[in-house]
């Protein structure tokens, strides 16, 4: 049985590529992308490789959010503008969208910069300050110039 990943934010189609190739599972995608021309590249250059279906939504990743009622294995937060997380996609609301977006037992994935001393600083605060009130069993981690922000630690430890 295939597991459904959302992707809010498909950049160039490396997250769904990274995840075949390294799990070597069966996938199903919904990608979510506001851009026409990151669809477009990312068709040109990453997702003929991949193997796993994928829906495109050429949309607002936040809308989508909005109407959204199906639940997925693993949603993957990856919306940024130029080099920073959207001030919407820090709101209380929706973060409670992720979370329930995500299925009993699934993971999600919220990325952020730390590539810099002040993203770093960003990061941590909105992590302990917002992101771990909606997800208590959350875990950050580090992977030298990124947090992902995960919502349960077990998925780590």
């Amino acid at each position: 049985e295939r597991a459904s990943v959302l992707l809010l934010g498909l950049g160039l189609g490396s997250v769904p590529l990274m995840l075949e190739q390294h799990f070597g599972r069966p996938y199903y995608y919904v990608a979510v992308e506001i851009d026409p021309v990151i669809v477009e590249l990312a068709h040109d250059y990453q997702l003929p490789e991949l193997r796993s279906p994928l829906e495109i939504v050429n949309a607002d990743a936040l809308r989508f959010l909005e109407v959204n009622t199906e639940r997925f294995d693993l949603v993957c937060m990856d919306v940024f503008q130029d080099a920073i997380v959207p001030e919407a996609f820090e709101a209380r609301i929706v973060l409670e969208l992720l979370r329930d977006s995500v299925k009993p037992g699934g993971l999600l994935i919220y990325n952020r910069l730390a590539s810099t001393r002040e993203h770093q600083i960003l990061s941590r605060r909105f992590f302990e300050d917002q992101f771990c009130p909606v997800f208590p069993e959350s875990y950050l981690l580090d992977t030298r110039g990124n947090y992902m922000l995960l919502n349960e630690r077990k998925f780590v430890i």
